[in-house]
């Protein structure tokens, strides 16, 4: 193995242990909302805005029922500028259940103003891969991104 081989895998492995260390402190901060120390809570997870937590951050959203709760947790995942924070939010307008949660994440790529977000999106109007609802939230979200040929 290479040197930059093994530099690469430590990096990897760090980064692995990491996500799952943020996995555990945000589920740890989740359980804490709406109780004693709900403000201690909010704040630490507004500070968890770091590529590492992305995956528990969009895990955390899909699991939630409670959309106040939703909405904290998206806007720290917005605030994470990484390509998997893009790809979490276009996952959220795709699939949340919730409209409004899925509204934010259309503005906030259509404010990133970046024409490749289109393509990511297309795949999602492919009707032997995706439901009805799937295929009407790509349009909608191609037209907040600024494709309507497309739709």
């Amino acid at each position: 193995m290479l040197v930059e081989e093994f530099e690469i895998e430590q990096y990897r492995q760090g980064f692995e242990l990491r996500q799952k260390q943020l996995n555990q402190e945000l589920r740890r901060l989740r359980s804490q909302l709406g109780k004693a120390r709900h403000a201690e809570a909010v704040n630490g997870i507004q500070a968890m805005a770091a590529p590492a937590a992305v995956q528990p951050l969009r895990k955390l959203i899909g699991d939630e029922m409670n959309r106040d709760i939703k909405l904290l947790l998206l806007d720290v995942l917005i605030k994470i500028d990484s390509y998997d924070s893009v790809s979490a939010l276009i996952d959220i307008a795709m699939f949340d259940q919730d409209e409004q949660v899925r509204e934010i994440a259309l503005k906030t790529l259509q404010a990133r103003e970046d024409p490749t977000l289109q393509r990511e999106v297309m795949v999602y109007l492919d009707p032997n891969k995706n439901d009805p609802a799937t295929l009407s939230r790509a349009g909608v979200a191609l037209s907040w991104l600024g494709d309507s040929a497309a739709v």
